[in-house]
């Protein structure tokens, strides 16, 4: 069968909702739970509180595609999270499953306008639906003595306005974020 690591690159560059779903149950069943209703939650939950990581008030997972209204994580729970995936032996094949502007995918033609090099450094997941537009994810240096790797979260909620147009604004900040760096 195809290799997880493949799976997920895909699920992250094409932002599949199916494959984070079919991930999620996947997860709670390899650990012996049922992958029906909210023990695929509970698994995701206790895999995150393996890695030190608390869910309570900063997050709540409802289902794996993040489709749900009942879903919320707080930008600093992402940035924990990130954090900590720094410190995971599967890093380098996470960073990898991240998709860079330019890339196939939904980022596709973001920072069209910025040389590959720069725009190689940028691995982020967005996220996006009405009125919801998200982008977590590292900024790598520029050079290996030119700073630490940025882990960031930007998360819009309740956009009144089309989320495209706050999309021009949220590229500024990664920019800026990623030309100081």
């Amino acid at each position: 069968s195809t290799r997880l690591s493949a799976i997920v690159a895909e699920t992250n560059h094409e932002s599949d909702n199916f494959f984070a779903e079919t991930l999620l149950k996947m997860m709670a069943s390899t650990t012996g739970s049922s992958c029906r209703g909210d023990r695929s939650a509970d698994a995701a939950e206790d895999m995150l509180a393996s890695m030190g990581l608390s869910v309570d008030g900063r997050c709540r997972l409802v289902d794996g595609s993040g489709l749900s209204r009942k879903n919320y994580v707080s930008a600093g729970f992402f940035v924990d999270f990130l954090r900590r995936m720094m410190q995971e032996p599967s890093f380098g094949t996470y960073l990898q499953s991240l998709p860079v502007p330019g890339s196939r995918g939904t980022l596709e033609y973001k920072f069209s306008d910025e040389s590959d090099e720069f725009r190689r450094r940028i691995h982020i997941k967005s996220g996006s639906m009405n009125g919801i537009l998200c982008y977590s994810g590292y900024i790598l240096p520029s050079a290996p003595d030119a700073g630490e790797t940025i882990v960031f979260s930007l998360l819009t909620n309740n956009v009144t306005a089309s989320v495209w147009s706050v999309s021009p604004l949220v590229d500024r900040i990664i920019a800026a974020l990623a030309a100081g760096n």
